[in-house]
């Protein structure tokens, strides 16, 4: 293959971590897509017009067919490999932009919608994995954010073609899943799948090729711990049988529930119906949405191993409840209230910008590290599938519900409805979720096995062996 004569030493995994997050570049795409399209199919520029209703089904169903991907994507992973997996797929983004440029009526444009949410399931269920498993433990969080960087570069990619005619905007978006096809080309797959597999000699040179060096005995614990946690059968009844893996599955559930029902992805999908026009058109305003969360991530990026997850996640609940407080009351008066709002239609993208800002740096950033992180190997695929169906299920319940919020409680509370997931939030942080900045995925499991009160498990030359308890009686 063509990464056996191009290495880039220590920087492999920063490389790595790049194209693979690429496809959260494309995912960005097709996310931000509707809120590029919809003002033209609402004016009928684009050629045709949906009705209000058609619009929700459009944007859900990109949500749908990311919850039904997720599940047969792990059991892909641990056959083919995380990387052939993502290869695979991405044909299908390609099919579904073609789709979407040609279609002008509403059931290929649903089918090449659902096409996009299959691959949503996909990167989003693959790419956090395989950047934590080539990443060093130090840079394993800053490496983690690049993906949701990604995401918005995306979105922001999509905001910019949106003052393209409509067709151009569809085709210019399939331009990133080329360079993500050949892009992953030029990596090799994740030492955890080549050990999975028992190919340790595979694995040295995956290692070697992300880090620029690979001792025998970091290989040794690498691979004793892949066998220790290989060694129970990494079924889907294992996930809820287990304390240590159903507590994991329960942290990370809630931290997708958070995720899913967050602003950004209200706005990602409707920013150009939902800001009035004011310092800047709505169709702008969500260039500059998009331009706030990429610098947002950029600071996440910069600063994810230096902060604990729980304080960063904390302060982005915080940050992101108060912020939305503003933005529901603004609304509020706006449509519920005979108030004059017409000289302060700028204050809904200002509250919105600081939410975002909250919420790209820690909401959106850190259940998905931790995804990545917490879940032993043996179940990690399934068990990050289970949490991205999650995720996938409240943000359809997010776009989904909308209009119908809108027309029959009011706008305002779309965002009510987040401040209160913002609160759970933080619940979560204060008593259920574990610290795992600066711990290897093999501590990691250590920690929650300790919580849990198991007794079966020791530190033996610093890699996690389970023994049978033996009885003293």
């Amino acid at each position: 293959m063509i990464y056996r004569y191009v290495t880039f030493g220590s920087y492999g995994q920063w490389v790595g971590a790049f194209i693979v997050a690429s496809a959260s570049f494309v995912s960005g795409t097709f996310l931000g897509w509707p809120a590029s399209a919809l003002p033209q199919i609402r004016d009928g520029s684009a050629g045709f017009i949906l009705t209000d209703d058609e619009q929700s089904w459009m944007v859900t169903l990109g949500s749908i067919g990311s919850f039904f991907s997720p599940i047969p994507c792990g059991y892909l992973m641990d056959r083919i490999g995380r990387k052939y997996t993502l290869l695979l797929f991405d044909g299908l983004m390609l099919v579904s932009w073609i789709m979407l440029t040609y279609s002008t009526t509403v059931v290929p444009i649903y089918i090449a919608r659902i096409l996009c949410g299959l691959w949503g399931g996909v990167e989003y269920t693959t790419v956090l994995l395989y950047i934590c498993e080539i990443s060093e433990p130090r840079l394993r969080g800053t490496l983690g954010t690049i993906g949701e960087l990604m995401l918005f570069s995306g979105a922001f990619f999509e905001s910019v073609l949106a003052h393209l005619p409509y067709k151009i905007i569809a085709a210019c978006s399939a331009i990133p899943a080329i360079w993500l096809f050949v892009g992953l080309l030029l990596i090799p797959e994740s030492p955890y799948f080549y050990l999975m597999r028992g190919n340790r000699e595979a694995a040295t040179e995956s290692v070697k090729w992300f880090r620029g060096s690979c001792k025998a005995e970091d290989m040794d614990k690498m691979e004793t711990a892949v066998k220790e946690q290989l060694a129970n059968t990494g079924s889907f009844a294992e996930i809820f049988t287990s304390s240590v893996n159903f507590k994991a599955l329960l942290i990370v559930q809630c931290l997708k529930i958070v995720l899913g029902s967050s602003s950004i992805i209200l706005l990602l999908a409707y920013t150009s119906v939902i800001l009035p026009d004011s310092w800047v058109s709505a169709r702008n305003g969500f260039t500059v949405l998009c331009a706030v969360w990429i610098v947002s991530g950029v600071f996440a990026c910069t600063i994810m191993d230096k902060i604990n997850r729980r304080t960063f996640l904390f302060v982005s609940s915080f940050g992101t409840l108060i912020s939305l407080a503003f933005t529901s009351m603004w609304y509020y008066l706006r449509y519920k209230t005979s108030i004059d709002t017409s000289t302060t239609t700028w204050v809904p993208l200002v509250t919105l910008i600081i939410a975002g800002s909250f919420e790209t740096a820690g909401i959106f950033n850190v259940p998905n590290v931790v995804k990545g992180e917490i879940f032993a190997i043996n179940i990690k695929s399934k068990a990050s599938a289970i949490s991205c169906m999650t995720a996938f299920l409240f943000e359809g319940i997010t776009t989904f519900f909308y209009y119908p919020i809108t027309r029959n409680i009011g706008l305002y509370f779309n965002f009510v409805k987040i401040m209160i997931t913002s609160a759970l939030c933080i619940v979560i942080v204060k008593f259920a979720l574990i610290e795992t900045r600066g711990k290897s995925l093999e501590e990691i499991q250590l920690v929650l096995n300790n919580d849990c009160g198991d007794d079966d498990l020791v530190w033996t030359t610093n890699v996690l062996e389970t023994r049978p308890i033996k009885s003293t009686g």
